[in-house]
């Protein structure tokens, strides 16, 4: 039971002092990267949407597969 308690109060030590840095090492405001995560996710959706426009429009084009007989 002490190896067991020993590695949890490890993990809970461990998770404390790495979320007390990220804090206080940030070079964000919460609200800073709440809208730099919003435009990069706006961004990704934009270059997905038009990917699968692309991938729509090709396979439109394409020559349909011939049947196995």
């Amino acid at each position: 039971m002490g190896r067991f308690f020993s590695f949890m109060a490890g993990s809970v030590m461990g998770a404390a002092v790495g979320a007390a840095m990220a804090l206080l090492l940030t070079p964000y405001s919460g609200e800073e990267l709440r809208e730099l995560a919003r435009e990069a996710a706006y961004t990704k959706r934009e270059q997905l949407e038009a990917r699968m426009r692309e991938l729509q429009e090709s396979h439109k084009h394409s020559p349909a597969p011939e049947e196995e007989v």
